[in-house]
């Protein structure tokens, strides 16, 4: 499939791009948020940050139905961001500096949410932030505390407090699938699977959720098809980041116990999570124009539109449409 003119600011015509302004069209997208990170010692996997599209015949996260027309008018900036991954937590000794969620996903008025992230301690009471999300983060014993948003993702898995064989978490919920558990096992569950979108005539599978982590006896969960990171298990051993431009959730990293007295002096990481994306579909005859800032490739292949696959935008950058 042609690609067409990747480019670091104006597509199409650029800021020269004429037209009439206020004239109405219909747009497709697909929005999905950044990943969420996986958290420290078997604290929990990254869940997938939210999905949403209006493709029709597609599914959003859940998965659930394609949302309604968009509705747009030529002439006027909307809102464009891709939502960075929420940063790996780091290596180093506990405790870990707290982490920070990472970025929702915005085109004009649709806005799909960061991606739960995994944190330092089961017991830590939930916090929007770093808990909940697009979809959940997988974690170890408590349930309810890893919520996928109705419409843009899925729950993540937890195990049940089983501590035998293992002490893994469950996984970080994906797109298009819950974050499985092993409440029986104590092992480490892989993430919740993506969704698979056509939007850009490239069949393309996004939105997998972190893989858990475990103790070195048993294996560490993979990440969720879709662009998931794998967990580790051992603290020794870096868990994986999810896929740039996935929205995928980062893996867990593992644990394993030491001496009394020893401290933990050699702790690798857990997982990031991966960076969102915006991908805007408009008839041929309408063509758009970006701020500085945005890195985005323009796809003419597809009869009847143009397509806009924007994989960087800040949260001050706009793409504004005219007719051709």
């Amino acid at each position: 499939m042609p690609i067409l003119g990747s480019f670091g600011a104006a597509g199409a015509k650029g800021f020269g791009l004429t037209g009439a302004s206020g004239l109405p069209f219909n747009a497709r997208y697909l929005v999905i948020g950044g990943g969420g990170s996986g958290g420290a010692q078997t604290q929990g996997s990254g869940g997938a940050g939210g999905y949403r599209t209006n493709e029709p015949g597609e599914d959003s996260g859940g998965p659930s139905s394609a949302e309604a027309t968009l509705e747009l008018v030529t002439g006027v900036d909307y809102t464009l961001t891709v939502g960075a991954g929420a940063p790996s937590p780091g290596p180093g000794p506990t405790p870990r500096p707290t982490q920070t969620g990472g970025e929702n996903s915005v085109f004009a008025s649709i806005s799909s949410v960061r991606g739960g992230i995994g944190g330092e301690a089961p017991s830590t009471p939930p916090s929007q932030p770093f808990f909940d999300g697009g979809s959940g983060r997988g974690s170890y014993s408590a349930p309810g505390i890893g919520e996928g948003t109705t419409g843009q993702g899925n729950d993540g898995g937890h195990n049940g407090g089983a501590v035998g064989p293992g002490f893994g978490t469950g996984g970080g919920g994906g797109a298009a699938q819950a974050g499985p558990g092993n409440p029986s096992q104590g092992g480490a569950a892989p993430g919740g699977a993506g969704i698979t979108a056509n939007i850009t005539n490239t069949p393309t599978q996004r939105g997998g959720g972190g893989g858990g982590g475990n103790r070195p006896q048993v294996p560490a969960g993979s990440g969720g098809a879709g662009g998931g990171g794998n967990g580790s298990n051992t603290h020794k051993s870096a868990a994986q980041p999810g896929t740039a431009n996935t929205g995928g959730g980062g893996g867990n990293e593992g644990y394993n116990n030491q001496p009394p007295g020893n401290p933990y002096s050699v702790l690798s990481g857990a997982g990031a999570g991966g960076s969102g994306l915006v991908v805007i579909k408009v008839p041929t005859d309408v063509t758009g124009s970006f701020s500085p800032g945005v890195t985005s490739q323009t796809i003419t292949s597809v009869p009847g539109f143009n397509i806009y696959n924007v994989t960087a935008a800040s949260g001050s950058d706009t793409v504004k449409f005219l007719k051709a």
